[in-house]
């Protein structure tokens, strides 16, 4: 080889690798050239993960090498990303990856392509689920009341109410130690019934509201006591040893927690909120905030805050009784909700017969989350994932709460000719409960997610 060669030979790989080296270090740093822009761009980042994992990752219609969880460098644009799994519904949506950014997709849940599987087969007429969904409470068209145990698989009937005109409502204690039952008689008599939960066989108690002169009584925090108002006193009744107490005055409707009694004076032109506290039996209870013109009502909320409901202008105000004149939360709805999202902050689901709304009470924002034609029977939160559930008469879905795009909405049960009257999701988040009332198929149902 001639010493012209040899140079020629050099100074060629010379260029090449003046040439080739940006390139490469270009390339390394996650630089790729655009064709649309025309321009060097650097990659962006599409993090995806999902439940169940190990699902497959479609990008603009190709299949990804990687499963979820992953983390992918594409070059910016906007790509219909769809994430699915044999067994399971699919979940779309079309997001734009950006140089430099990432894109982060961190709450898929994909649901289970299953059936629903009876668990009790009865002419339901009611229900009720504890909160820790080990018993369902249920009533029948022959007035049989009846506890499941989902645990044991086994339905145990507590009592056929011979005399019983109509069964107005089923409950747990908030420790789900009792179970209750309201039902009126054929003579108009209003009636409580509640049976100690335990190791051993239910244990019954009963209670006639009406000769003890309560319109209602409301399940306190202690398994087997009652509160309630009558003669502007707030009293509570052990339904087990028959104790009955005068608390303080008060009037209704009323809430009460801990040391603190709150109530609402529906009666006067402007309601007010009114405190008092237990042992006070010779002062009025004290006012604390005047509302407009509605009636209201408590609802469930944890403390220091209150929940208060107004039924005629469908609203929800959440309020901090150490500052009561402004709310921490005025959101629509007639029926609520509430969690502490990841971030530890307080959120309130609400609803009312066509819309579903969020509120954020740390930074005092709300959003509608959902809005349909045909009347909600009930809405949960998923105890997991940014999603909630929702049902009509005779539909369940779940519904994803990332707003981007469009929200993936699931299927979870439809079935026509039959009435749904209540669900509840099992604290684990894998399956979900729910009674059907109709013609055929009467019962509760489980369906895993």
């Amino acid at each position: 080889m001639t010493y012209t060669t040899r140079r020629i030979i050099f100074y060629t790989f010379a260029v090449l690798f003046l040439i080739a080296a940006p390139a490469l270090i270009l390339f390394t740093e996650g630089f790729r050239f655009n064709l649309q822009t025309g321009r060097l761009e650097r990659l962006g980042v599409l993090v995806i993960k999902s439940k169940p994992e190990e699902a497959t990752i479609t990008l603009s219609n190709k299949i990804s090498e990687e499963k979820t969880p992953a983390s992918i460098k594409l070059p910016a644009d906007d790509y219909p990303i769809t994430v699915s799994k044999e067994g399971y519904s699919s979940w779309t949506k079309l997001l734009p990856v950006r140089s430099r950014y990432t894109t982060f997709i961190e709450d898929v849940l994909l649901f289970k392509n299953t059936e629903p599987k009876q668990i009790i087969n009865d002419s339901i007429i009611g229900s009720a689920f504890s909160s820790d969904l080990r018993y369902i409470l249920t009533a029948n068209k022959n007035n049989e009341i009846a506890i499941y145990d989902i645990a044991r698989n086994s339905n145990t009937v507590l009592e056929k109410i011979e005399n019983a005109k109509e069964i107005t409502k089923l409950s747990f204690s908030p420790d789900n130690s009792s179970a209750t039952i309201n039902y009126t008689t054929t003579l108009g008599l209003k009636i409580l019934h509640s049976w100690a939960l335990g190791s051993g066989e239910p244990t019954l108690s009963s209670a006639n509201i009406s000769n003890l002169g309560f319109d209602e009584l409301v399940l306190a925090k202690t398994s087997g006591t009652f509160s309630g108002v009558k003669n502007n006193f707030l009293y509570t009744l052990n339904i087990f040893t028959n104790r009955l107490d005068k608390i303080t005055k008060s009037k209704s409707p009323f809430y009460f927690r801990g040391t603190n009694v709150w109530s609402i004076d529906n009666e006067t032109s402007l309601p007010f909120v009114l405190y008092s506290q237990p042992g006070n039996l010779n002062n009025e209870p004290q006012a604390i905030l005047s509302l407009p013109q509605d009636k209201y009502s408590f609802g469930e909320i944890e403390s220091p805050y209150l929940l208060l409901q107004a039924k005629n202008s469908k609203r929800i105000f959440l309020i901090d009784p150490q500052e009561p004149t402004t709310p921490v939360l005025d959101i629509q709805g007639t029926r609520s909700a509430f969690r502490h999202n990841r971030d530890g902050e307080l959120e309130l689901l609400s609803w009312d017969d066509f819309e579903i709304w969020r509120g954020n009470a740390a930074r005092n924002t709300t959003e509608l989350l959902w809005r349909q034609s045909n009347p909600l029977l009930g809405v949960a939160w998923h105890p997991l994932g940014e999603y909630i559930f929702f049902a009509t008469k005779n539909e369940i879905y779940a519904l994803e709460l990332d707003n981007r795009d469009t929200k993936n909405i699931t299927t979870l049960f439809s079935q026509e000719n039959v009435s749904i009257t209540d669900f509840a999701i099992d604290p684990t988040g894998k399956k979900i409960y729910f009674s059907v009332a109709g013609e055929s198929g009467a019962g509760v149902y489980e369906r895993e997610l």
